[in-house]
Formats: C-alpha cells, structure tokens, sequence
C-alpha cells in the first residue's frame, strides 16, 4: 500500500513539471461556419475584422489567409496535401472527419 502510495506521489511530481514547461502560446478565436459569399478575398477579411484569428478552410487559401493574419485548419486534406502543406506560416492543423 504505501509503495503504491509513493509510486502515484512520484507520478504526479513528474506530472507537475510536465505541465510547468508547457505554455499555451495563442487561444483560438474561429467562427461557427462561414458565410454563403463567393469572394474569398471577403470572407478572409471579414473573418479577421470580426477578431478571429483561425478559420477551417482548404489548403489552397493559405496564403489568402496568411495575408489577413489568420491560421488555417485544413478541411479534410489527403496525405498528399497534408505533406505538401506541412511546413506553411499559416497551417494551424488538420480536419480529418470520418465519411
């Protein structure tokens, strides 16, 4: 009992510095969908007027997104574009949803 007792107090010593070194650098900010608008341009400056600073779109408007400061989480990218998109400023992550 008391060896188990000392192991869960070790534990969470170690558990504690774990969480002492990480620090969240940004907090998202993101819109629920996005407007029915054509124009790209608009949306990407609309999202980031309204103070969003990450908005789910494809991997071809990174750029358009970087442009208006905004990360992007990628909607559903095949490796392929996972890969090629990996290393770009405005990738914030990826949307992989199940079909």
């Amino acid at each position: 009992m008391l060896k188990s007792a000392l192991t869960g107090l070790v534990l969470l010593m170690f558990s504690f510095q774990a969480f002492a070194a990480w620090e969240q650098s940004e907090f998202m900010i993101t819109q629920w969908g996005r407007p029915k608008v054509q124009n790209d341009e608009a949306v990407a400056a609309a999202a980031a007027k309204a103070g969003n600073n990450h908005i789910m779109w494809t991997a071809d408007k990174l750029d358009l997104c970087r442009k208006y400061g905004l990360k992007v989480i990628v909607e559903q990218p095949t490796p392929e574009i996972a890969k090629k998109v990996s290393g770009h400023p405005a990738l914030w992550g990826y949307y992989c949803a199940m079909a």
